[in-house]
């Protein structure tokens, strides 16, 4: 009688382990690219409350949605030079921070004239950035009219003059 119980629980586990197995993972969504309209993505803001990204959105403004992280030098330095072109732009400039530190909390670490100027959300299990194409920080994806107008990665402190022509140029 012992004889058959290890070969039955055996094949009873792999009996309720085959559909798990078996299964195919779900399929990963395409990223957006420029020309593509905006898709509805749901998210937190830094309190922990639900929101989507696309809320955050303004239709007649050019939408800076810049994706940081609190080690990240390169995306303190970008957050200040948006901040400094919406100051400029304040009718023509919308900023919207995507924090993909695990603590919601990182974003503090800027200056409290700069994180005045964004809206902050969290993306922790880096489900948003992704989406746009991204892998690291910083990057930068521009959204106006609905439509992601142009995406980039990187931020060189050293070529500010050139990172706020760029933004410039798309307003």
């Amino acid at each position: 009688m012992r004889k058959l119980v290890l070969p039955a629980i055996l094949i009873a586990l792999a009996l309720c382990a085959a559909p798990v197995f078996a299964a195919d993972p779900p399929a990963k969504p395409e990223p957006m690219k420029v020309g593509s309209t905006l898709v509805e993505l749901n998210t937190m803001d830094m309190a922990g409350k639900a929101v989507t990204l696309n809320s955050l959105v303004k239709p007649n403004m050019l939408n800076v949605i810049a994706f940081t992280n609190s080690a990240c030098y390169a995306c303190a330095t970008e957050a200040s030079v948006l901040s400094s072109i919406k100051g400029k732009n304040p009718d023509k400039v919308n900023l919207i921070g995507v924090v993909t530190d695990i603590s919601p909390n990182s974003y503090k670490a800027l200056p409290e004239g700069v994180k005045s100027s964004f809206s902050f959300v969290h993306d922790s299990e880096f489900q948003i950035t992704p989406l746009f194409g991204f892998s690291s920080t910083p990057a930068t994806a521009l959204v106006k009219g609905g439509k992601i107008v142009d995406l980039k990665i990187g931020f060189d402190p050293a070529k500010s003059a050139d990172f706020v022509a760029y933004i410039e140029k798309n307003l």
